[in-house]
């Protein structure tokens, strides 16, 4: 594994770890990248967690064909702790995605602005993200993935809303409190 990984502080990437697309030559790039306590933290706040355990990926960097566009393969473990849509009980969760993507610099003659070369399959691959100055921030790229692996309706196991709400019933019918309509239906209109 190389260890040429560079670390870039940015107010709005919190894990970031930048690789110059220039060092890829015939052969790819491998990498492994753990994110720290403090870029664990500052995600959990972005993704609105309430804490990130673990966060980790391997990824390789190679070139599709001989040409421009590089191909990403990841593998992505992480620990969540995310609150439960229902009780807002904490709800732990471990996430291990696989992901492929692909960066291409940007041109304006092609189009979206990106090279499509003959060895890529545009009609089954989406079409690449932007490579901006020949750098591809790899933590960034497994922190969006950790974003569309997380679960949006965490719920703890067993929890319902009776649960938390208590049981809902018809207490107009069981002769409890009024309706607000009927409450509003006996009382004279007030001349303004």
């Amino acid at each position: 594994m190389a260890a040429n990984v560079d670390r870039i502080s940015s107010p709005t990437t919190e894990f970031s770890r930048v690789v110059a697309v220039g060092r890829l030559d015939e052969d790819a790039i491998m990498e492994r990248i753990v994110a720290n306590e403090a870029e664990r933290a500052a995600l959990a706040r972005r993704f609105g967690l309430v804490s990130l355990e673990a966060l980790e990926a391997d990824v390789t960097l190679r070139r599709v064909g001989h040409g421009p566009v590089v191909r990403l393969e990841g593998s992505l473990r992480a620990k969540v702790v995310q609150s439960c849509v229902v009780s807002l009980d904490p709800v732990e969760s471990e996430i291990g995605e696989d992901f492929v993507l692909h960066f291409a610099p940007e041109r304006r003659d092609r189009p979206h602005g990106h090279v499509v070369e003959e060895d890529y399959d545009v009609d089954n691959d989406d079409l690449p993200e932007p490579l901006i100055d020949d750098q591809i921030d790899i933590g960034e790229a497994a922190a969006q993935q950790l974003a569309l692996a997380l679960d949006p309706y965490p719920r703890r196991t067993g929890v319902t809303l009776d649960e938390v709400l208590g049981p809902l019933k018809d207490e107009t019918a069981a002769g409890g409190a009024e309706s607000p309509f009927a409450v509003l239906a006996r009382h004279p209109k007030r001349k303004p």
